[in-house]
């Protein structure tokens, strides 16, 4: 059946019914196709031009209309992809003005730290001041202890003389 040249003419008859303009249609090209008006569009199939890779050429053009992506790798609109930038701008917005609310409350309290870090020193200079002060104080009262200890001693002594006096 090969060389059966029905069947050609019959295969003919067909692709010129499925690329024939329909009634009413002018034969003007598309503004997406040859420039010339020569292509014939060819049957159904994938839509774009595919690179040696795998991966959809479309030779400079855009894509419209573009469903919400649902796989990781799928297309995004636009307004998508700038409501999405947005949202993470937004983000990162309100994370560096906390952080800046917090670096100044860390610098506030570094202040606070400096501050009473002064008045410990300070109060650590007036303590060891008190504590010589107690010291040559207690070193003084020693003293006037031993003294009034002595003194007590000749009090008794000479309350002791004075008893042996009264008895002769």
């Amino acid at each position: 059946m090969l060389g059966d040249n029905s069947s050609l003419d019959q295969s003919s008859r067909i692709n010129k019914t499925i690329m024939s303009p329909s009634p009413g249609m002018t034969s003007t090209p598309h503004k997406d196709r040859d420039p010339y008006g020569k292509g014939i569009p060819g049957a159904p199939g994938v839509g774009f031009k595919l690179t040696s890779d795998g991966q959809f050429d479309l030779d400079g053009k855009r894509l419209c209309n573009v469903s919400k992506a649902i796989a990781e790798n799928d297309v995004v609109t636009l307004s998508c992809m700038r409501s999405s930038v947005n949202l993470e701008l937004d983000i990162l917005k309100r994370a560096i003005n906390n952080n800046k609310k917090r670096i100044a409350d860390l610098e506030s309290l570094e202040n606070i730290i400096h501050d009473l870090e002064a008045r410990v020193e300070a109060s650590n200079n007036i303590i060891n001041n008190q504590k010589i002060k107690i010291n040559k104080l207690e070193g003084s009262i020693r003293s006037a202890v031993k003294s009034l200890l002595r003194g007590e001693d000749v009090i008794k002594e000479i309350k002791r003389q004075i008893s042996e006096l009264i008895k002769k």
